[in-house]
Parts: C-alpha cells; sequence; structure tokens
C-alpha cells in the first residue's frame, strides 16, 4: 500500500514538472506575442476601487475591448443585478466620449483636448509597436518610448507601466493568475488611487 502511495506520488511530481519544463520550454517570443494578442480583443468584469483624497467610491467594472474600439463603465449591480445604471463610462472608437459624475469631473480637473484624446486606432498601433520592438522586449524585458515605460516579467506578461511628466509620475501595477490578469493597481505620485479586481475575463 504504501508502495503504491509513493508511486502514485511520484507520478504526480512528475507530471507536475513536465507541465511546468513544457511551460518555461515555450520560446519567450511566443509567450510575448501571445500575451499582447490577448489586450486586442477581451471582455472584463471585476471590482473597481476609487480612493482620492476624501473621495471614496466602490463599484462594478465592465471592460470591453474590440478591434476597433474600447468601452469602460462603472455601475452598480442594481436589482437582482438587472439593468445597472452606468455611474461613469468612457467610450474610445475613432474619438473618446466621457460621462462623468460631477465630482469625479471637478477632481480630474481640464477633460483632455481632443489632441491628446487616445482613439482605438491608437491603442491598435501601440500593441503593433510592442510587438515590432519584441526583440527589445525580449532581450531587456522593458523598453520605452518617450515618456512611458513598460516593465515585463519572465512570461513576457506586462507588470509595469510608469509615465513620467513634468506634473506628475503615474504607475500601473499588473498582476497575474497563472495567465490570467487578476489584479490591477494604479498610483500617481506613490499614491494609490485605483485598485481594480479582475472577477473574469475572456479574451477573444
Amino acid at each position: 500500500m504504501i508502495r503504491s502511495i509513493l508511486l502514485f506520488v511520484i507520478i504526480i511530481i512528475l507530471l507536475a514538472g513536465c507541465s511546468v519544463f513544457q511551460r518555461r520550454d515555450v520560446p519567450r517570443e511566443t509567450l510575448l506575442l501571445n500575451h499582447l494578442q490577448n489586450w486586442r480583443v477581451f471582455e472584463l468584469n471585476g471590482i473597481a476601487e476609487i480612493n482620492v483624497s476624501h473621495f471614496r467610491l466602490r463599484k462594478n467594472l465592465y471592460v470591453n475591448k474590440s478591434e476597433d474600439a474600447l468601452r469602460i463603465s462603472l455601475h452598480d449591480s442594481g436589482i437582482f443585478g438587472l439593468r445597472p445604471t452606468p455611474l461613469l463610462s468612457i467610450e474610445i472608437d475613432s474619438t473618446m466620449t466621457m460621462s462623468l459624475p460631477e465630482e469625479i469631473e471637478r477632481m480630474m480637473g481640464d477633460i483632455p483636448s481632443e489632441s491628446d484624446q487616445v482613439t482605438g486606432a491608437t491603442l491598435n498601433r501601440a500593441i503593433k509597436w510592442l510587438e515590432d520592438n519584441r526583440r527589445t522586449i525580449i532581450r531587456d524585458k522593458r523598453i520605452q518610448q518617450k515618456d512611458v515605460e513598460l516593465l515585463f516579467n519572465d512570461l513576457m506578461q506586462i507588470e509595469q507601466i510608469n509615465i513620467e511628466n513634468d506634473e506628475h509620475e503615474v504607475m500601473f501595477k499588473l498582476f497575474y493568475r497563472r495567465d490570467d490578469l487578476n489584479r490591477i493597481e494604479f498610483f500617481i505620485d506613490n499614491n494609490r488611487v485605483l485598485e481594480i479586481r479582475v472577477d473574469r475575463i475572456k479574451y477573444s
């Protein structure tokens, strides 16, 4: 009986070891390209916690990224989860449309001008640029373009984004559970102002 149990344990360890080694043997270029591809089309549900000054907010979050557009909304679940009312919504396609509560709008100050706005094409160009510069990313596990720096982990996943300008230092930290995005933390001048906990993410 003991020999059977030991044999079973050894088999499990060997199978687990094969799985791990197989994962590590995947070329880093393939890992990176697969990761970037996931950012092209995905759907995310989770919880967003905003903490700015004396303002606290905890709401359901929905994000939908298609090839041409990005839609983000914060909302209450509604009665029995039906017909939630959006508190905040951002839609990015050929232009960027924002619908914000007055409190958040006042905290943000000026809404980005049309020349500063991100569009769906801008997001796709950013992903394409990362794909085109994959050799640098694989070699250094980081890449920088002007005032934006991206850091990658050993599995070639984006783990940190740093943005510096004359006014503020902005940082995103991304955490993963296996291959799936699990949590995002957003900092301004080293103060965490937003945390997103992912309940479900579905890729194309």
